[in-house]
């Protein structure tokens, strides 16, 4: 499963609320991620919708600078890793485990 598609799965079990205005969505998603460009068109309105939620953050593109910016990449497969750190984070929105922050 790709990290796309794994973000439109997460957005449709939690019914999310999408953005449908395609420009709107494109310049969020700019800001948020380097690669906003590769994501899918299916699958735009619900990576934005996870990332504003704060399931996903994206990694950095230099991890010794910061203000580099992050990157989706959409098409890479979803590790385990990120899939328990998502869970977590939709838990702990949903009340079901302590902010451990």
């Amino acid at each position: 499963m790709t990290r796309e598609e794994a973000a439109v799965i997460l957005a449709r079990a939690m019914e999310l609320k999408l953005q449908t205005d395609p420009v709107k969505i494109d310049a969020q998603l700019q800001k948020q991620f380097k690669d906003y460009d590769k994501i899918s068109y299916y699958a735009k309105a619900s990576v934005l919708a996870i990332a504003q939620k704060g399931f996903i953050k994206g990694s950095p593109v230099d991890v010794n600078d910061p203000k580099k910016g992050n990157v989706f990449e959409p098409q890479a497969n979803l590790l385990r890793s990120d899939a328990s750190i998502i869970l977590g984070k939709v838990l702990v929105s949903m009340k079901r485990l302590p902010n451990i922050n």
